[in-house]
């Protein structure tokens, strides 16, 4: 019989569960465009050109006219970022949410009791509500959910360093399971 005011125990995950979980995450990793260097970021301070055929960050001196001569449709632009015209370094939300659900559905097979809805969850049943790495789980969902439909600029960075995060946790545990 179970004491009043105490969980049961859970149960580690097993070294299959961690490692199908750590090529899941490097997937989801995988899905993320290199977001464009800010100043005084890391990804500032390595970037010497953008990667893969991406465009550099425009420049003042590449910008044609002045903020003053900016027109109704750069406004427009500005607001409601659009896939067609924003150069690399986003990527549309739906995507990295979908592959998230399946990545969180897929995971049940590796544990018991109710499905987790969320990463957060997952790492919440995995890991103990009390794991350090929860809170990482939770900043990834919140960077991807984007504006107006896309991930871009700080949400993007964000979302790297969370799945970085998250990627470095289960591989010390996966070292602690083989050791």
């Amino acid at each position: 019989m179970r004491k009043r005011g105490r969980k049961p125990e859970r149960t580690p995950p097993s070294l299959e569960a961690l490692e199908e979980l750590r090529k899941r995450l490097a997937d989801l990793e995988g899905m993320l465009p290199a977001p464009w260097p800010t100043p005084g970021s890391e990804a500032d301070e390595s970037a010497g050109s953008p990667a893969d055929g991406a465009t550099a960050a425009p420049t003042e001196e590449s910008v044609e006219g002045s903020i003053d001569e900016e027109s109704e449709e750069e406004e427009f632009r500005d607001d409601y970022p659009d896939e067609d015209w924003l150069p690399g370094g986003s990527i549309e939300s739906e995507e990295l949410e979908t592959a998230v659900d399946e990545l969180v559905s897929d995971m049940k097979e590796h544990y018991e009791g109710d499905e987790a809805k969320s990463l957060q969850e997952l790492f919440e049943i995995l890991f103990g509500e009390r794991s350090k790495v929860v809170g990482a789980a939770a900043e990834f969902e919140d960077a991807i959910n984007g504006y107006l439909g896309h991930v871009f600029g700080k949400d993007l960075e964000s979302a790297h360093q969370s799945i970085g995060k998250l990627i470095s946790f289960v591989e010390k545990r996966i070292q602690k399971c083989k050791a």
